[in-house]
């Protein structure tokens, strides 16, 4: 996910399956789609982003976490 001017894209890998890079729209509070997906970001108790949640077709909740920045 990448910031492109006022609003969050999707990257697409070369090597991608499928392509499903592009502008995410709004759908609820923390939550954007794309692609026929669903992304809904996850926050802690201090309102910092965690991670995110990936919903399409019959997948449901598939996790991704955020980690720490490598030098």
């Amino acid at each position: 996910m990448v910031i492109e001017g006022d609003h969050l894209a999707l990257q697409n890998s070369t090597s991608a399956l499928v392509d499903i890079s592009g502008k995410l729209e709004p759908a609820l509070p923390d939550a954007f789609t794309a692609g026929g997906g669903l992304f809904r970001f996850t926050r802690d108790a201090a309102g910092n982003v965690t991670g995110y949640e990936l919903s399409a077709s019959r997948m449901r909740g598939i996790r991704f976490e955020r980690q720490a920045h490598s030098p």
